[in-house]
């Protein structure tokens, strides 16, 4: 069973919604116009505005949490100085522009971009001895069918050693569960580790699903799914975000097909007419990470 930091990120990816926006400009996770009507303040809806100096491909980190290409020089573009600082900037400028401002209840826009630049660090973080990304090593060990088969220059490595701490005090992705648990302890242990704590850090957010009956939708509006209904579908017909939608809904479980009758309470939220790509779809519907663990489930 060889491990992998490719994961789907659940219920936080079904809230992405960074947009690919192929211009000079650069990655926007906003397009220009997008949150006018949401009551912001105007520093802070022009600041949620701005480019990123990353690739289309970085756009992967919010929607999927790991570069989507085995490529290495999308890995080199996407893991460049100029993209993990420009992230890093953007960080600051919302926290200053916007604090505390919310996108919904539980999630403010400073958590998105935080989601956004844990997901940088977690793909692109590397082997300080050769300077090699380390998902690429990883990608490398020989497959077993239990951690403790894995060599111990392997399973001791920087890099092996380093992606367990990161995903234990990761708050943002929900990566991190009881078996990646169990597999951290094992290394630890096998490579005489001093860890403080195995726990999962406490996620970032704090958000509810709000039921879909009338009653208590908060927009007060629903809708009965059709046949052929998605996501991107419905979001595009009702002037809705489907991100924002997907995640209020835990009755969606596909979001490419919604099954016929499924009563579904729209977002109130302004009117992001985003579209989601096929991959995004296929990425927000999973509420488990798929991150396989050298220990048998």
């Amino acid at each position: 069973m060889r491990a992998s930091l490719k994961q789907s990120h659940g219920l936080l990816a079904g809230l992405t919604i960074a947009i690919r926006l192929v211009d000079a400009a650069g990655l926007a996770m906003f397009p220009q116009g997008s949150l006018a009507g949401s009551g912001l303040p105007s520093t802070c809806e022009a600041t949620l505005y701005q480019t990123v100096s990353c690739p289309d491909e970085a756009s992967d980190l919010m929607t999927d949490g790991h570069i989507d290409s085995d490529a290495p020089a999308v890995t080199k573009l996407v893991c460049s100085k100029a993209c993990g600082g420009s992230i890093a900037n953007m960080r600051s400028k919302v926290a200053s522009a916007c604090g505390f401002q919310e996108m919904i209840p539980g999630m403010s826009y400073v958590n998105l971009v935080d989601k956004f630049w844990s997901s940088w660090n977690r793909s692109c973080f590397s082997d300080p001895k050769t300077g090699k990304y380390c998902n690429d090593v990883i990608a490398a060990f020989p497959e077993v069918d239990d951690i403790s088969e894995l060599p111990k220059s392997d399973l001791c490595s920087y890099c092996n050693v380093e992606q367990y701490r990161m995903m234990q005090a990761d708050a943002y992705t929900g990566v991190y569960d009881e078996n990646v648990q169990s597999s951290y302890e094992y290394v630890a242990k096998a490579c005489d580790l001093n860890v403080d704590n195995f726990n999962a850090t406490g996620s970032a957010f704090n958000v509810t699903n709000p039921d879909v009956e009338e009653n208590t939708c908060v927009s007060g509006k629903t809708y009965i799914a059709k046949d052929g209904d998605s996501c991107d579908s419905i979001a595009l017909a009702q002037g809705v975000s489907a991100a924002t939608m997907y995640y209020i809904n835990s009755n969606i479980f596909d979001c490419k097909k919604i099954a016929t009758g499924t009563n579904l309470c729209l977002p109130r939220y302004y009117q992001l007419r985003i579209s989601i790509e096929a991959h995004m779809a296929v990425s927000a519907i999973r509420r488990k990470s798929t991150f396989q663990a050298r220990r048998q489930q």
